[in-house]
């Protein structure tokens, strides 16, 4: 017998972590972060957002086509964005942050 949620809710429960990042669907809450509104590198907002510990892992995950804006693959991890309102970076499958301008 379960405690607290019947079966077929701690089942669908279980289910949904792994049907989110099957379907590549966002998150409903992540992490927001306020850039300046000026050019920057797609390095710079990776690790001000702390998706990922350093300058090189920042590279790697580049160059595995792990990361993204808004769903676009960031093969160069020096290209130049300009963070724009609700933009949305990825790194990997479960690594999000929601990136807004600073007012």
């Amino acid at each position: 017998m379960c405690r607290g949620h019947s079966i077929e809710n701690r089942l669908r429960i279980q289910r949904m972590p792994g049907q989110l990042f099957a379907q590549g669907q966002l998150p409903d809450e992540m992490p927001e972060f306020a850039l300046p509104a000026e050019a920057v590198s797609v390095k710079q907002p990776l690790l001000a957002c702390k998706l990922v510990e350093t300058g090189g892992e920042a590279k790697r995950m580049c160059a595995q086509s792990a990361v993204s804006i808004d769903g676009e693959k960031m093969p160069d991890p020096n290209a130049q964005i300009i963070p724009g309102g609700g933009m949305t970076m990825q790194v990997g499958k479960r690594r999000f942050a929601r990136l807004k301008v600073k007012d």
